[in-house]
């Protein structure tokens, strides 16, 4: 009976051990700082501009985010996910409002040119950013 329980205790720690094993899952920090190959000057068709450098995110001339601010003009800069084996980020998660938050972007080519693709208007398209 006694090896029966201990058996039977040996079994259930090794399934509970197992399982938290399984679902554990890995953490991905934000950096302060905007990446090497994201820096530099972007523009849409329509005008708009966008410059990344070290440490600002600046549109159309205003700077939103900073590496030494606080709260959610702080950059948080993070890899989020993969769409279609490429990957994706996201730019200030730490969003005070909806408007605010840049949703996702991902670094992309379009007729040899680099561009980014910025998820928009809840999804429903993405802006395309040309390198200048």
């Amino acid at each position: 009976m006694y090896l029966k329980k201990m058996i039977m205790l040996g079994v259930t720690a090794l399934s509970v051990g197992v399982g938290f094993g399984a679902t554990q899952t890995t953490a991905k920090a934000a950096i302060n700082y905007m990446p090497k190959s994201w820096r530099g000057y972007y523009h849409t068709s329509s005008g708009r501009g966008l410059k990344i450098t070290t440490h600002s995110v600046s549109f159309d001339g205003k700077t939103f985010y900073k590496s030494s601010a606080h709260g959610w003009r702080r950059i948080h800069f993070q890899k989020v996910a993969n769409m279609y084996h490429h990957p994706v980020y996201e730019l200030n998660n730490a969003k005070v409002v909806d408007y605010l938050w840049s949703y996702e972007w991902w670094p992309a080519y379009r007729h040899g040119r680099k561009v980014l693709l910025h998820k928009a208007n809840m999804g429903n398209h993405a802006d395309v950013w040309y390198k200048d």
